[in-house]
């Protein structure tokens, strides 16, 4: 089911390929997924799928897809932005794809930087506030009829 709502939110949401769901061991209690772009695999642990709320297995699962866009917009945007004309450079996919590569070239990890640093910086607020949104879109159109 987890695939069936990356595919949909990938695909239909966004406009890009979707990404790999499975379940893992994540050692970091404070981490219940996250996305590895070179293989655009969303990994969720497997305490929260088996132990936790299908709530928080499908928060995690919103946050990690926002990843695969995030990182999907960057590389449109390295793709296109040598070709693109100045004025358009500043246009709002562009100029959101452009912070999201700043942040992503100074990522802070949550086991090796302060936990406050990662937890505040722009990808991850992004991801929370995008998964924070469509939960509560999936509670109304499913959960409430």
């Amino acid at each position: 089911m987890l695939q069936r709502i990356c595919d949909y939110e990938c695909i239909v949401g966004f406009g890009c390929a979707s990404a790999k769901v499975c379940a893992g061991l994540i050692d970091d209690p404070r981490t219940h997924g996250y996305y590895e772009n070179e293989v655009r695999t969303i990994t969720i642990d497997v305490d929260t799928l088996c132990g936790g709320s299908a709530k928080d297995s499908l928060t995690t699962l919103l946050h990690e897809i926002r990843h695969h866009y995030q990182f999907r917009m960057v590389g449109l945007y390295q793709s296109v932005a040598p070709y693109l004309q100045e004025e358009y450079q500043d246009m709002p996919p562009f100029r959101e794809a452009k912070e999201y590569l700043l942040n992503f070239n100074d990522y802070k990890k949550s086991d090796k930087d302060t936990y406050d640093d990662y937890y505040q910086q722009l990808v991850e607020t992004d991801s929370r506030a995008f998964s924070e949104k469509r939960l509560q879109e999936f509670y109304l159109a499913f959960i409430e009829k």
